[in-house]
């Protein structure tokens, strides 16, 4: 089964090679947008897959450290994708994020929510 997410990586992937590791910390088949899977996040079994994959990462860090042909390959593969496509941002440089956008309402739903977070911080065995 494939799935897929959203992220903040598109625009640095015009720029840098790019890579992406997946591993078993959520329930199979669970929207990442819904809220079991975001308790899920909370349970032994997920930390183990994110133990997992973090040294899926750092084994790979590792390889690529070692490995200076896999950086150019990386490289070449990259150039080869991209081509001649100059990347140009949609938002112009001077443009600055909405920081006030949302307050008010999460000011006003912000006390409601605090019931809602951890009392305790979770044991991972």
């Amino acid at each position: 089964m494939q799935s897929v997410s959203a992220n903040d990586s598109g625009e640095v992937s015009w720029v840098v090679p790019t890579g992406l590791i997946t591993f078993p910390s959520n329930i199979p088949g669970v929207s990442y947008h819904h809220w079991s899977a975001g308790v899920s996040l909370a349970t032994s079994i997920a930390h183990k897959g994110a133990v997992a994959g973090a040294k899926a990462m750092a084994g790979s860090a590792l390889d690529l450290f070692l490995e200076p042909k896999l950086v150019a390959k990386a490289k070449e593969t990259f150039k080869d994708e991209v081509g001649d496509t100059e990347y140009r941002p949609l938002l112009p440089p001077e443009q600055k994020p909405p920081l006030e956008l949302n307050r008010d309402i999460m000011e006003r739903y912000r006390p409601a929510m605090r019931q809602h977070y951890l009392k305790e911080k979770p044991v991972f065995e």
